[in-house]
């Protein structure tokens, strides 16, 4: 299981991002991880999965709280439990709209990743982070109307890239905060009101002279290796 941290006490701003986002998967190291389910339900007109029966979501159900998520999960599995998703690589500037008006009937709220989901595309070819393409894929939304969505909540946040302090992930360099805060700031040039998430302990977030005015927030996952949760 996973839990967004709140990085600064921006309040106003994070308002929109809530108290945290509980992710459920069953590779929880992967941007790719689906839900667990041994059956899919039956297509819809969509292409998406029919409801799968479970209990249903209020469509009006926007309000503030902890959102119950899976990676790449479709909207036919938001339920009265799952009441959210976060994007792994199934979005682009084509569907995420269709995505998006099926998650905000169900009354889902979801964090969506704009740059694919494998770093193979945000690479350079000796396998370092490239802010160049990773600002390309994310333009590619640029006239895609979001705002509807990020206005009433059904987005509540931008997931810009996963483990950014991991050396081995990026050729032997990792991301640096610095990086991270010019991602955030591109972001929101676009989106000024959609908050912005990167999946890294805050505490490394904080571990650097930077002044994070764009970055909003990181979150870290849990493992019994690390203690005692409530700790």
């Amino acid at each position: 299981m996973h839990r967004l941290s709140v990085l600064l006490n921006r309040t106003a701003r994070l308002r929109a991002l809530v108290a945290g986002l509980i992710i459920a998967c069953a590779g929880c190291g992967s941007d790719n991880a689906g839900p667990s389910s041994p059956v899919d339900p039956p297509a819809g007109p969509t292409g998406e999965p029919a409801d799968a029966g479970s209990p249903a979501l209020d469509p009006n159900s926007n309000q503030p709280g902890i959102v119950f998520a899976s990676f790449s999960m479709d909207n036919a599995y938001l339920t009265s439990v799952h009441t959210g998703w976060m994007s792994g690589g199934s979005l682009d500037p084509s569907n995420i709209l269709s995505r998006l008006s099926g998650a905000r009937a169900k009354g889902g709220r979801v964090i969506v990743k704009l740059s694919k989901g494998r770093d193979t595309f945000v690479k350079n070819p000796d396998g370092t982070f490239s802010l160049t393409k990773w600002k390309s894929l994310v333009s590619g939304y640029r006239t895609v109307d979001l705002g509807p969505y990020i206005a009433d909540g059904t987005i509540i946040g931008h997931y810009l890239i996963d483990e950014p302090h991991r050396p081995s992930r990026w050729g032997g360099n990792g991301i640096s905060q610095a990086t991270l805060e010019s991602m955030a700031q591109y972001s929101k040039e676009l989106w000024p009101q959609m908050a912005t998430v990167v999946r890294v302990a805050p505490s490394w977030l904080a571990d650097s002279p930077v002044t994070y005015n764009h970055l909003d927030a990181g979150w870290t996952q849990y493992t019994v290796g690390k203690g005692d949760a409530s700790t």
